[in-house]
């Protein structure tokens, strides 16, 4: 089994990561993010640790609104943890 590195658990990290999985089930998938919790500028949490030195201003605002159904900008698989993708927060790579 061969082991796939992916940097950045944003958006384009995952759906990466889903797709190399979908390529080759057999390949283990991990992806690495530095920050202390998945999203990538995304990711609006306000509760990330205050020493989490890759922590970046998220360009979400309280009143954005996207122009495009939740329906179309999700998923449609889950990642669960049967399978075999592994996330390492808090990881520089």
């Amino acid at each position: 089994m061969k082991t796939i590195a992916v940097m950045g658990a944003g958006p384009s990290g995952i759906a990466a990561a889903k797709r190399l999985l979908y390529e080759d089930p057999t390949s283990e998938i991990v992806i690495f993010e530095q920050r202390s919790n998945v999203g990538g500028i995304w990711n609006t949490d306000a509760t990330s640790p205050p020493n989490d030195v890759a922590a970046v201003p998220s360009p979400i605002y309280p009143s954005m609104e996207s122009n495009i159904s939740s329906e179309i900008m999700q998923f449609d698989t889950p990642i669960s943890q049967g399978n075999a993708v592994a996330g390492r927060c808090g990881t520089s790579a």
